[in-house]
């Protein structure tokens, strides 16, 4: 038979073995960035005559936001998905650069860490030029 003191001490258990897990799926989180992994066909984003020198364009990518910009030399594209715990960042053109609002993650304005606890740079997409036609993936 079940006492009231088992049932109790069984149910505290169970518990903290759930606590423990989801605590531990935490720290997993944290310890290994978000895996960013992208299948399909590019993507055509823009007119390469509409995109002018300086100006940004954001971008849905296999369902993450992405941004495509274009510098003094050639365009590039770039994952706003923070590689630290997979925030979104934010970018700032006055600045020149994203930041994370989560942690103060800062990059630069071709995705390498500035500063904050980022292990690693923004994830570059590769850009293709056809014809008139920029394509993205």
């Amino acid at each position: 038979m079940l006492t009231r003191r088992t049932f109790l001490d069984r149910l505290r258990h169970w518990l903290l073995g759930i606590l423990g897990l989801s605590g531990l799926a935490g720290v997993a989180g944290y310890l290994y960035p978000p895996a960013l992994r992208r299948r399909g066909e590019p993507l055509l984003l823009a007119n390469a005559a509409e995109l002018k020198a300086g100006e940004g364009r954001l971008f849905d990518y296999y369902g993450e936001p992405a941004i495509l910009l274009h510098g003094q030399e050639a365009p590039r594209a770039l994952s706003l998905v923070c590689t630290h715990l997979g925030c979104s960042v934010r970018w700032q053109p006055k600045e020149g650069r994203f930041v994370c609002p989560c942690h103060r993650g800062i990059f630069d304005a071709d995705g390498n860490v500035l500063a904050g606890p980022p292990p690693a740079p923004l994830e570059r997409l590769r850009v293709q030029v056809q014809g008139n036609h920029l394509l993205v993936g």
